[in-house]
């Protein structure tokens, strides 16, 4: 008798989708990843002392634009109305001390971090 394979279950199309899925998911760790390394960049580059990007703004940037990934070209980058979007998302993660996030701010941390 042939040992069965617990993957074999899965139709051709349903391990794509899964493959698909886990690979996604993966690269949205890797881009929290470089935005919480860009962190120490942004915070060096800062003369005033104070982050210009927290945690929990970084973490909504990222959600935000994971949210809108089929909305992004193949450049990249997004459109106007997707950062603006965004940078709505991340206002209520805004500490004392870190500045309101414009759509140019959402723009420019993720054209920082090159993907």
């Amino acid at each position: 008798m042939a040992r069965h394979h617990p993957d074999n279950h899965l139709s051709p199309i349903r391990r794509k989708h899964l493959a698909a899925t886990l690979l996604s998911f993966i690269a949205h760790c890797v881009e929290i990843v470089i935005l919480m390394a860009n962190e120490d960049t942004t915070q060096s580059q800062n003369p005033g002392g104070s982050k210009l990007w927290n945690n929990a703004e970084t973490i909504a940037l990222i959600d935000g634009l994971y949210e809108h990934c089929a909305q992004r070209a193949d450049s990249g980058n997004f459109k106007d109305a997707v950062y603006n979007a965004v940078a709505q998302e991340v206002a209520p993660h805004c500490t004392e001390g870190s500045p309101p996030k414009s759509a140019q701010a959402v723009q420019n941390k993720w054209q920082s971090v090159g993907l």
